[in-house]
């Protein structure tokens, strides 16, 4: 995907997947870095579109991170996720196709 080359300029990728899965899948993706113990920080948002505005400014600032687990991550919504009415659930994002979280440093 040439979405993501700023990224790929900044090195080789330690490790790179691009895969669909079940919503309850990406619930538990983070568990082990997100485990009890970690001083953990994160900002997350819903992004309508993952353009050199949004992937530039986000690659700059984990170049500049000062600690070697700090990571950046998107997840592409849709599917069943986009398919349930807004106000089904406590999820209402879910006309938003790309939900990011760029967590702070771990300590």
């Amino acid at each position: 995907m040439q979405s993501f080359a700023p990224f790929r300029r900044l090195g080789t990728p330690v490790f790179e997947e691009t895969v669909r899965l079940p919503y309850t899948a990406q619930q538990r993706m983070l568990d082990q870095v997100a485990a009890p113990g970690f001083r953990y920080y994160g900002r997350g948002n819903f992004l309508d579109t993952l353009d050199p505005l949004v992937i530039e400014p986000l690659a700059t600032a984990h170049a500049e991170a000062t600690s070697p687990q700090s990571r950046i991550l998107f997840v592409r919504l849709g599917g069943a996720v986009a398919t349930m009415p807004m106000q089904a659930t406590v999820f209402p994002h879910r006309n938003r196709p790309w939900g990011g979280d760029r967590p702070g440093d771990l300590a």
